[in-house]
């Protein structure tokens, strides 16, 4: 069973792939503690992303929309 980091990782590689797609232009910032994954380039206006990953449940797509990062003594 891949580690949440693992499943993180394939998701923004993911999204990461669909926006190059679109032709957009997509910046990565360096390092994994960051508020974001990812920011678009729109003519100058930086847009940030923050990937989650997904399920689908029911017909309805679910996906946590905390940190649990219990080591940042938060």
């Amino acid at each position: 069973m891949p580690s949440p980091k693992e499943t993180g990782d394939k998701s923004e590689a993911v999204i990461l792939a669909r926006l190059l797609l679109a032709g957009k232009v997509v910046l990565q910032p360096f390092g994994d503690n960051q508020r974001y994954d990812l920011v678009v380039d729109e003519n100058g206006t930086f847009i940030r992303i923050q990937c989650k990953t997904g399920h689908l449940t029911r017909g309805a797509i679910s996906f946590k929309t905390c940190s649990t990062h219990f080591h940042r003594g938060k």
